[in-house]
């Protein structure tokens, strides 16, 4: 088991260092491979490849001690920076300091820190202001989601204790729009390589995010820096909104899943004893929470029926029967076959007829048994 952050880090001989170069370099072996086989981060095989400057006669460079140095390219708030980032508020009086950097290193190529942004903001009264709206806003008790599926991901860390002991991360990506859950799954620690990973996935899978929101995890952003994963995000022009706690609107869809977790799932988890274990049940359980389990904060429909469209067919059709008068005496059902709807509908004790959403085109009519 790999050793947990902030304990002694392992050490990797010149031999496992030279292993892995040569596997990238001559074999074209995939980082995330070579990762799996020397149990190292994939940052950490990335730093030798820098090392070596990706060429195998270099070699010899990982035999010297490593001199870490810290960036020399983060700008100071000059003058000229702040003036850039007055501009900016007014034009866009709601960016905050994340999107201020993002937006400068995007546009400008100036790496600034989160942090110098944070306090000038704070100098000018900023930061202070947008914690008074912020309170009268919850006080509202407003509640808030996005318009479409995949118009923003909502991404976080919850951790378990298995039946020995071992903590290990559930790693989670949720659709804000219908709360289905998009990509879940256990690993023994949490990093920046597993989050990228993930998010390539829900891409491959779903199609195109437009935004990512996350809190201010060092598996997600960097306080001083630009990490490696909002650069990721960067070039598939994702936007990223990271934001502090108390701020439901935000991330309040993926702790209320969380809240779920620990009272529908995590009281079987001590009887995991490996994470391939828990991960088997946890399979299980997602489809049953997308497919099958009401969500009462979208009106009692299960998260598939927003996301992949068939929401408002579902509602039109249920609210007909709400009396119960007709229970058994009509079949309704909708779904999302690869963008086309499908509807069968009929009375129990007649023909059942199958439609696509071409209005009133009937494709197959299913006959009574008897």
């Amino acid at each position: 088991m790999r050793k947990k952050r902030g304990s002694c880090q392992k050490q990797y001989s010149y031999e496992e260092k030279c292993f892995a170069i040569r596997k990238y370099l001559e074999e074209n072996a995939e980082v995330e491979e070579i990762s799996d086989l020397l149990g190292a981060a994939s940052q950490t095989i990335y730093g030798w490849l820098k090392r070596v400057e990706y060429s195998v006669k270099n070699l010899e460079q990982l035999k010297r001690p490593e001199i870490r140095q810290e960036r020399s390219d983060i700008k100071e708030l000059t003058d000229e920076i702040k003036a850039m980032i007055d501009a900016l508020l007014v034009e866009h009086p709601a960016m905050g300091p994340l999107k201020i950097k993002q937006y400068l290193f995007r546009h400008e190529q100036l790496l600034v820190s989160e942090k110098k942004i944070y306090h000038y903001l704070k100098e000018k009264g900023i930061i202070e202001k947008r914690k008074k709206e912020r309170k009268e806003l919850e006080s509202h008790n407003n509640r808030f989601e996005y318009e479409k599926p995949l118009a923003a991901i909502q991404l976080d860390i919850l951790h378990f204790k298995l039946a020995g002991g071992q903590t290990i991360y559930l790693i989670t990506l949720l659709d804000d729009h219908s709360r289905f859950i998009l990509k879940s799954q256990f690993a023994v620690e949490k990093n920046m390589d597993i989050t990228i990973h993930m998010v390539k996935k829900v891409i491959k899978d779903y199609g195109y995010i437009e935004k990512i929101l996350c809190d201010k995890g060092s598996e997600f952003v960097s306080w001083k820096s630009f990490s490696r994963f909002e650069e990721f995000l960067c070039t598939l022009d994702i936007e990223l909104v990271s934001s502090g706690p108390k701020m439901p609107f935000v991330q309040g869809k993926i702790e209320r899943w969380h809240q779920t977790m620990r009272t529908e799932f995590e009281s079987n988890s001590s009887g995991f004893t490996t994470l391939c274990e828990a991960q088997k049940a946890l399979e299980s359980y997602i489809h049953y929470y997308n497919y099958e389990r009401p969500h009462e904060g979208i009106g009692g429909l299960v998260p598939a029926d927003r996301f992949f469209g068939v929401a408002r067919d579902l509602q039109q059709e249920l609210s007909r029967y709400k009396s119960g008068d007709m229970r058994d005496k009509r079949i309704y059902f909708c779904c999302n076959i690869e963008g086309q709807k499908l509807v069968v509908s009929g009375m129990r004790n007649d023909s059942l007829r199958v439609y696509t959403n071409e209005e009133g085109k009937k494709v197959a009519q299913v006959p009574d048994k008897e």
